[in-house]
């Protein structure tokens, strides 16, 4: 599947992490204030990727645990991307216990 737009957003013992791509090749990674475009970013946009396996037929409970073994307190997420075909697909859990 080709993603032309992809944003990431977990929250994890009180920090925000943020993965940003849209095609052809703009990559952005944010922790807490700290920004970082470029090739830097791509590796860390990868490496998120590589984790989520993001497809639109996967569920909130499969992001939850695939984030879930990389962030341990995983506070919550919102993964929201769109396909070749301009579909939005969205993905969101929040601990109640926070």
């Amino acid at each position: 599947m080709q993603t032309f737009s992809l944003r990431i957003t977990i929250v994890e013992n009180g920090t925000e992490h943020e993965w940003e791509y849209d095609s052809p090749n703009h990559y952005e990674y944010e922790e807490g204030s700290t920004v970082i475009k470029g090739a830097a970013a791509k590796k860390q946009v990868d490496q998120i990727l590589n984790t989520l396996q993001v497809e639109k037929d996967r569920t909130r409970k499969q992001y939850e645990e695939a984030l879930k073994e990389e962030y341990a307190k995983l506070e919550s997420f919102d993964i929201r991307f769109i396909d070749e075909d301009d579909h939005l697909y969205t993905w969101g859990w929040q601990n109640k216990n926070e």
